[in-house]
């Protein structure tokens, strides 16, 4: 008797809310009444780059303020070649400079925030200028000791402002670097 009452309440419930949605435009290859929304991103595509900015001056270099006990290096940004293009790549010239002999390595790079990777397309020569690599390709910052200067350029300085306007993450990128403060963040070592 119990499922003769639930029986007879199922079909109550399905008579009150009225006949089912036309059929008939349904079939297999289409079964939704609204097609899906989904699009897909365009694939990302490398800015191509017309010049290579002017070496940098000495005056105008700013020293990115790493906590890396027994650095050898200490580690300059160009805030004048300091760009983020269209395709989200920040690009700037990197100064490194041994803390022994004074004597510096040069280098125009690229860094893509939303893959964490870098790219080297020039670096500096005796003549103070840039010459560009034949092939530069993106590679990934790992987390080697070699590489960690990039890891914090990465995580601490050049992509932190991702959502902002060109404009306002350029000046979050040199405030940043400027302003920094010993002890707001712990760089790992």
């Amino acid at each position: 008797m119990y499922g003769r009452h639930m029986a007879a309440a199922l079909l109550v419930l399905l008579l009150a809310a009225g006949p089912a949605p036309a059929a008939k435009n349904w079939s297999f290859n289409d079964p939704h009444d609204e097609p899906l929304r989904y699009e897909e991103d365009e694939p990302w595509q490398e800015q191509q780059l017309k010049e290579l900015p002017p070496f940098p001056a000495d005056d105008g270099l700013m020293e990115v303020p790493f906590e890396h006990p027994g650095a050898r290096f200490r580690f300059f940004i160009d805030p004048a070649s300091l760009s983020i293009g269209e395709d989200g790549v920040v690009r700037y010239t990197l100064v490194l400079e041994s803390a022994r002999t004074g004597n510096r390595n040069v280098m125009y790079e690229g860094m893509r925030c939303a893959t964490r990777e870098y790219k080297t397309i020039a670096y500096g020569t005796r003549g103070d200028k840039f010459r560009p690599l034949t092939r530069p390709r993106w590679l990934s910052i790992d987390s080697g000791r070699s590489n960690w200067y990039r890891r914090d350029l990465w995580e601490f300085f050049l992509c932190q402002a991702q959502n902002k306007t060109e404009q306002l993450r350029k000046q979050a990128i040199l405030d940043s670097i400027r302003y920094y403060q010993e002890g707001e963040q712990s760089f790992s070592q």
